[in-house]
């Protein structure tokens, strides 16, 4: 008799916290149909998110900010810290920047070698949601 072999589902599977990472909609990718932009330095950098900025789980906090011209916030996803303070990340697709009341900075990509992942961190749900309202959105 063989021993049964863990064969990861989707993307979050192959990360060390998939527990964090597979309610998001990147983490419920099938790996197979997508392999060409989530490589093993996606993967690795999703767990370098965790360890650099302390996430401990997703905040359950639902982003949306209209497109704008020149302005993007593209697969927003929000993280609690250690702490208590929240990480907001987005990953664009192109070059075209968050908005910029977000004051948000590029960082390592953790969507898809095709995007530009964007980061910030917010003392509170409520500096975050003030500054999602001051970009033209609703959180």
């Amino acid at each position: 008799m063989t021993a049964a072999r863990y064969t990861p589902r989707t993307v979050a599977d192959l990360t060390a916290r998939p527990d964090i990472f597979g309610p998001t909609y990147w983490g419920g990718f099938d790996m197979d149909g997508n392999a060409d932009v989530i490589t093993g330095e996606i993967i690795e950098n999703r767990d370098r998110l965790v360890a650099d900025y302390h996430v401990e789980k997703l905040a359950g906090i639902r982003v949306d900010v209209p497109s704008t011209t020149g302005t993007e916030l593209d697969h927003p996803e929000v993280y609690a810290l250690r702490g208590g303070a929240l990480l907001l990340i987005c990953s664009n697709y192109g070059d075209t920047p968050p908005p910029a009341a977000l004051g948000m900075f590029k960082t390592f990509p953790v969507y898809s070698s095709s995007c530009i992942t964007y980061a910030q961190t917010f003392a509170t749900a409520r500096h975050l949601k003030a500054a999602i309202h001051a970009a033209g959105g609703e959180a």
